[in-house]
């Protein structure tokens, strides 16, 4: 139903609190089509129960005055699709909804209060999580900050246009499918991943990636200032001016270009390729520059440095199970 049509039907649901704050709410499980402006000046407006909101092209939800509002979809889906989201609001979403984007702008933002004067904060991130999946297909995302945590789906498609931020910052926890293919990004930050078949998948500029997770994490592409790696992970592309594996797990380097290696602990970094100037097996210098072909047909130079305790491995083309199965056994042999 259209929302202005329904105006009456929600404004029995309002709900008033003591003092001159108030909140709404609609939770009847219907669908409400917003295409023309709606502002609300409520301290709270939360959707739920499986009611779910398209913002279609004219739309705008916004909030009219300069204050700390919240916006929240618990069990709900909001789709914007060709519309505006503006105003002063935070956004949480929860539950098992879907928050979905196909066109239109996301350009909202939030303040601080810094004693007695409102600072704004165009960095104050919209809380994703738990069980709700956001999809962000199309249209453009001024709101680049974001929390996610215990979300099925996490997913910002090729076509999304996110502005160049100095701290767009992105902090994932315990997602099941992340899935990052545009942005400019400052600190991305992926925590224990350790879900049975969770996939995260990079394909994006950012000035470090962080990566404690699963074997399942894999990089597309896109520059990355600093990797930073904890866990297994997998470079298939992109360029990688630092890769830093410093605490343990194993980094498979099987293309893009990799121009520096510091590799420390017990962390051991896999080479797969071939025409390498050391021989395959691990490499017993602390020190050096590693040259070849990847195995994606990347060349490699790529100086690097190794503490006593962990390993960077030449294995040849091509990069089996098997091969790789023997060089690991082989490093278990040395430790």
């Amino acid at each position: 139903m259209r929302l202005f049509a329904a105006f009456a039907l929600f404004v029995l649901s309002l709900a008033l609190v003591p003092g001159p704050s108030f909140a709404i709410t609609l939770d009847d499980g219907e669908t409400y089509v917003i295409d023309d402006a709606f502002t609300y000046d409520f301290d709270d407006f939360l959707v739920e129960n499986g009611t779910e909101i398209i913002i279609d092209p004219g739309g705008r939800v916004a909030t009219t005055q300069f204050a700390n509002y919240v916006f929240t979809a618990s069990g709900a889906s909001i789709h914007l699709n060709g519309g505006t989201i503006g105003g002063w609001s935070r956004w949480q979403l929860a539950g098992t909804g879907e928050f979905l984007m196909t066109s239109g702008i996301m350009d909202t933002s939030a303040f601080a209060l810094v004693g007695s004067d409102p600072v704004i904060d165009l960095r104050t991130p919209i809380d994703i999580g738990p069980d709700t999946p956001f999809r962000l297909l199309g249209g453009t995302w001024n709101r680049t900050a974001a929390n996610v945590v215990d979300t099925p789906l996490f997913e910002i498609g090729p076509d999304v246009v996110l502005p160049d931020v100095e701290f767009a910052d992105l902090d994932l926890l315990d997602v099941e499918l992340a899935t990052v293919q545009t942005g400019n990004w400052g600190i991305v930050t992926v925590n224990a991943m350790e879900e049975v078949g969770a996939v995260f998948r990079w394909n994006a500029n950012t000035e470090v990636l962080f990566v404690q997770s699963g074997p399942a994490a894999t990089i597309e592409g896109g520059t990355i200032e600093l990797f930073e790696t904890v866990g297994d992970t997998a470079i298939e592309g992109g360029t990688i001016e630092l890769l830093d594996a410093f605490a343990g797990g194993t980094t498979t380097i099987l293309g893009g270009e990799i121009l520096e290696m510091d590799v420390k602990g017990t962390s051991t970094v896999v080479v797969e390729g071939s025409g390498f100037n050391y021989p395959n097996g691990p490499i017993g210098d602390s020190m050096g520059t590693l040259t070849g072909t990847l195995l994606d047909g990347t060349p490699i130079a790529a100086p690097f440095t190794r503490s006593s305790r962990a390993q960077i491995m030449v294995v040849p083309e091509p990069g089996s199970v098997f091969a790789i199965s023997g060089a690991i056994f082989a490093l278990a042999l040395l430790r």
